[in-house]
């Protein structure tokens, strides 16, 4: 967690104990400034429940709020939790081998 270019948003839970992270970083891509999501984690007890939706909602509104164009994350294709949970349920689009976009309409 000491990567100059690297942010953390971390959830906790009542009691103060982290639940939840995303590793994100504002970055270029092919000339494009992007939000990149490099890894969202949840603990198996708040998982279903709507928080790693809550944390890709936050990191579109701070790509928002920074005037990036899109927001990114790479998905192994083979992990269909994952893709569904993207492509489903946050209407990412599917652009290469691994990675999808939401693509940001303001």
């Amino acid at each position: 967690m000491s990567e100059d270019n690297a942010w953390y948003l971390i959830a906790k839970d009542g009691s103060g104990k982290a639940v939840g992270l995303s590793h994100f970083r504002f970055d270029l891509d092919n000339e494009i400034e992007v939000l990149y999501c490099y890894e969202i984690q949840l603990d198996k007890s708040v998982r279903n429940k709507g928080l790693g939706k809550f944390i890709m909602q936050i990191l579109q509104l701070l790509a928002h709020r920074y005037n990036m164009q899109k927001v990114m994350v790479t998905v192994f294709k083979d992990n269909e939790k994952a893709v569904n949970f993207f492509t489903k349920l946050l209407k990412f689009v599917h652009t290469l081998c691994f990675l999808y976009v939401s693509r940001l309409r303001w």
